[in-house]
């Protein structure tokens, strides 16, 4: 790896299709046990908050009076500093994920230690986001949360720059899974906007239609009908405890490639089993998505008692909804006024949305896994198609951000 700006991308990334296996040695064939590693990856620093400095900033005026989030209305970032000029790199969090989630921090600690300063933001459905920085209190609307996301960027980046002793050189964004689909649509508003001046985009594991996704993350989770709740409990409960035991062992270094291993042997489930699992993880937030939406903008649809001191009924009956319950409830409905026909809404949730901007951009970078189970393969040809395939890597292993941890995978994002 080495140290260059974000300009070496154009040069140094080559023409590819599908990678073959021979050529990629990636330890796991299958796809969920592979997306399962993202959940045990965390700083590579051992004080993991040592080279983060926490900040935050004023999205929405009034926000931070938010019942029951009052004084965290702030909108809060994670700021990755270098002790020189040097470029900076935002790095958006895949679905639901926050500013120090493992992988965040992960991806962060490799971006800063390559000579990157960097700027972590969270999820649009994450809590945090919702509550300080999301218009309309709903996200799900990709066009819509993207530019939300553009004036956050500019706001942490202009606190960034009056804090900072060093100059920002350059801007790229790098974004994770939904956080790649957001960065898509956020270079569409940057072409038209240029108020950061991103100079390059890199898109790991993209999803192309998140509704398509939700329904990849649904079905997996819906698992669990077949399973049986017996096993399901027992299921979370070793999940719980394996996440755990990595998180806080200090003698399990995540800098060793060893640590990321055998995982299959280390934390054996079947097959159903593993899908279930990836399911349940990658909808694990949407409960806290929903509470804190419903705070912002009160659809009615939530008829538990709240107040201050009783939270448990509004949780319950949240438990009930999932991501297809919060469409179909709440964005639909909501936005139905703005988007009276649903196929009007459905494209702004689509990467088609912005093709032409993708297109036109030769600052655009993909790198993505063939068996990434968000995206199925004509949508990955799509993918390629519209960011050209001088400007895609396509991995044949590593499912959902699974390979993030593989040295190759590192190298390459550095590049």
């Amino acid at each position: 790896m080495f140290k260059l700006t974000l300009l070496a991308l154009a040069l140094i990334i080559n023409s590819t299709t599908v990678m073959g296996n021979e050529a990629y040695n990636y330890p796991y064939n299958n796809a969920d046990v592979a997306t399962l590693t993202t959940v045990i990856m965390k700083s590579k620093n051992k004080d993991q908050y040592s080279k983060m400095k926490l900040m935050e900033v004023e999205a929405i005026s009034g926000r931070n009076e938010t019942f029951l989030f009052e004084g965290r209305g702030n909108f809060r970032f994670g700021f990755y500093p270098q002790k020189k000029d040097a470029p900076v790199v935002f790095l958006i969090a895949d679905l639901g994920g926050s500013i120090v989630s493992g992988y965040m921090m992960y991806e962060a600690d490799l971006l800063q230690e390559n000579g990157f300063n960097v700027i972590t933001i969270p999820s649009a459905f994450f809590w945090n986001f919702i509550i300080s920085s999301s218009k309309s209190g709903i996200p799900g609307v990709t066009d819509e949360d993207a530019q939300d996301m553009y004036t956050v960027m500019q706001l942490s980046l202009n606190k960034v720059k009056s804090q900072h002793k060093y100059a920002i050189t350059k801007v790229g964004v790098v974004g994770l899974g939904l956080g790649g689909l957001e960065a898509a649509h956020i270079s569409a508003i940057e072409n038209r906007e240029r108020k950061l001046n991103i100079e390059r985009y890199l898109l790991i594991n993209p999803v192309v239609n998140l509704l398509h996704a939700i329904r990849q993350i649904e079905t997996r989770a819906a698992i669990a009908i077949d399973i049986g709740m017996g096993r399901v409990q027992s299921i979370k409960d070793k999940a719980f405890n394996f996440v755990v035991d990595n998180t806080f062992n200090d003698k399990l270094s995540v800098n060793d490639t060893d640590y990321f291993l055998n995982l299959e042997k280390r934390f054996v489930l079947n097959e159903n089993e593993y899908k279930f699992l990836t399911g349940g993880i990658l909808r694990m937030g949407i409960d806290d998505t929903i509470f804190a939406s419903q705070m912002v903008k009160d659809a009615g649809v939530l008829k538990s008692k709240l107040d201050r001191y009783h939270w448990g009924a509004r949780h319950k009956e949240i438990e009930d909804y999932g991501f297809q319950g919060y469409l179909q409830k709440i964005v639909i409905p909501q936005f139905s006024g703005k988007y009276p026909k649903l196929v009007d809404l459905i494209k702004h949730v689509n990467i088609s949305f912005v093709r032409k901007d993708i297109i036109e951009n030769k600052n655009i970078f993909m790198m993505h896994n063939a068996d990434d189970f968000l995206v199925d393969s004509d949508q990955l040809t799509y993918l390629q198609d519209i960011i050209g395939a001088e400007h895609s890597k396509i991995y044949p292993l590593g499912g959902h951000l699974g390979n993030m941890w593989y040295q190759p995978n590192q190298n390459e994002v550095v590049r």
